[in-house]
């Protein structure tokens, strides 16, 4: 059984972040993956809330609005 991403969690991602034309900005590819501390306010909130609940493995597209 996998463990659900949730307050506290100590998180590792890859990522990819494009803009609307898919050019890519950043990513992890090549590097190792961002790590953080969920619930504590150290990423993009939308980001974190869509990540939320998630588990190891999980492969998603969130897309994050400007404020």
């Amino acid at each position: 059984m996998s463990v659900l991403i949730g307050q506290n969690s100590v998180v590792s991602v890859n990522y990819k972040l494009t803009d609307d034309a898919g050019k890519v900005l950043d990513s992890s590819d090549g590097s190792k993956p961002m790590v953080y501390l969920h619930g504590a306010g150290n990423i993009i909130p939308g980001l974190e809330k869509a990540l939320t609940g998630k588990g190891e493995g999980d492969a998603l597209k969130v897309r994050i609005e400007p404020a």
